[in-house]
């Protein structure tokens, strides 16, 4: 049980070191935050184990429960129980739904009013939406993109992998960092009323190629999925 357990805090550890690479602000300095980006990810790759472990190690365990968290919103603004969630329990993040995100201006302040509330703590916040382009857009105000049976249907990785690219700049020009897309269920029962055509197709092989490229077009605006 003690080794599953800190097999999942390196994991925590890992991803916090990667939350750094979010700015306090959004929609600025873009391209220094691909700079970064790149920068991190070299020296990621050349920290040792230990360092790791000595980062997991220096966290409460406030912190630990905390980061395992991602919270809900009730309403369009930073109110006090988002502000508890952050400065109490040290919430690893929020993931928004409609209801919180009224227009473009409304929704960036909140992300900012979030980030602002966050700024004493020691990571960043995880900021996640639905943007899987289609019948499911969370962000008001974007282009409509198509939906993943259409995709399907052209069968393009290219084509895929551009999709990808737009949702991840949709995502993060609204601050955020986290990307819960694309759906990736084969559309094997036709009396399901939920996938549908969020679906890439009947075929296994066709969801799995399509979803990765997908996938790497988000990752290539540096935007996490999940």
């Amino acid at each position: 049980m003690r080794k599953k357990m800190a097999g999942i805090l390196v994991f925590i550890a890992v991803i916090m070191t990667i939350g750094f690479l979010w700015g306090k602000e959004s929609g600025v300095e873009r391209k220094a935050e691909k700079q970064t980006v790149r920068h991190v990810t070299v020296e990621m790759k050349n920290m040792p184990k230990n360092a790791i472990q000595q980062q997991v190690q220096h966290m409460t365990l406030d912190e630990k429960i905390g980061q395992m968290v991602i919270a809900g919103l009730s309403g369009t603004t930073a109110d006090a129980q988002a502000i508890s969630l952050i400065q109490d329990y040290k919430v690893g993040g929020f993931i928004f739904y409609a209801n919180n995100l009224q227009n473009q201006k409304q929704s960036i302040q909140l992300v900012n009013q979030l980030k602002h509330e966050n700024r004493q703590n020691r990571f960043p916040l995880f900021l996640s939406v639905d943007q899987e382009g289609a019948s499911v857009s969370r962000l008001p105000g974007v282009q409509k993109l198509p939906n993943n049976r259409s995709i399907g249907n052209k069968d393009d990785g290219n084509f895929s992998y551009e999709i990808g690219k737009m949702l991840g700049r949709q995502v993060r020009s609204f601050g955020m960092n986290m990307d819960f897309a694309p759906v990736l269920d084969v559309d094997s029962n036709p009396n399901n009323p939920v996938i549908g055509d969020r679906s890439f197709g009947k075929n296994p092989e066709l969801v799995a190629n399509l979803g990765i490229q997908t996938m790497k077009g988000i990752q290539s605006e540096s935007i996490m999925v999940q």
